[in-house]
């Protein structure tokens, strides 16, 4: 029997990654044309997501930066 969360339609499941520098990784991403959703304005975290629609969790490694 698979448990009711996988049933609900409303599954959190991503990926994430850390990087060294939350900004200089987005904006490198999108030089690539890789489309971030939101720029970091915290300086800790965002999301994006993939070619083939899978939520990606970006964290800056360590203290946020300050915000931009």
């Amino acid at each position: 029997m698979e448990p009711e969360y996988l049933n609900t339609g409303r599954n959190l499941g991503h990926i994430a990654y850390r990087v060294e520098n939350i900004y200089e990784t987005c904006a490198h991403l999108q030089e690539l044309g890789i489309e971030v959703n939101r720029f970091p304005q915290d300086g800790q975290m965002v999301f994006l997501r993939s070619a083939d629609n899978i939520s990606v969790e970006l964290l800056h490694a360590g203290e946020p930066l300050p915000k931009n």
